[in-house]
């Protein structure tokens, strides 16, 4: 299981979106995925299922939550797995 900087660079080099590797809607039905709801991001979807998870504390959770949405974001901005020179 690659971590998020080696899954960023595979689809990099792959040429494919990180979606190619999500269930569509149609597949998801019944299989756990209870709380995605259409119009939301694959972070808040994230965090919706951290919050619901009964083994973490509220505190955990929205660490957790927080943690995915900064590595979004520092994809979205091309600045997670790529090495800056000095």
């Amino acid at each position: 299981m690659p971590d998020l900087d080696t899954f960023t660079q595979l689809c990099r080099w792959l040429g494919v979106s990180a979606d190619e590797f999500m269930p569509s809607r149609k597949e998801a039905v019944g299989s756990g995925y209870p709380l995605e709801v259409p119009g939301m991001t694959t972070p808040e979807i994230i965090t919706a299922h951290l919050r619901a998870d009964r083994a973490l504390t509220a505190e955990t959770a929205d660490a957790l939550a927080t943690m995915v949405r900064l590595a979004y974001e520092a994809v979205a901005r091309g600045e997670l797995g790529q090495l800056k020179r000095r």
